[in-house]
């Protein structure tokens, strides 16, 4: 079984999707702001493995960014 979100901003560059799942990371290193930790996509990435599940990125065709939970194969 496979859920899928689809979006049509800005998207993830190639060089960041091992990235955006990394505790603290931020794409735009400058942002001094406090109000996002860079912690939403790290701790969903470490539920979808303990429900033996998979979330990956990639690129939505025409632009944006999908993100994908997909049932571990074994």
């Amino acid at each position: 079984m496979i859920w899928e979100v689809c979006d049509h901003g800005p998207g993830v560059p190639d060089q960041a999707k091992e990235a955006v799942f990394r505790r603290f990371w931020r794409a735009d290193a400058s942002r001094s702001s406090r109000e996002h930790f860079g912690l939403g996509l790290s701790v969903a990435q470490e539920l979808a493995g303990r429900c033996g599940l998979q979330l990956g990125v990639s690129d939505t065709p025409g632009g944006g960014a999908t993100f994908r939970v997909e049932v571990a194969r074994s």
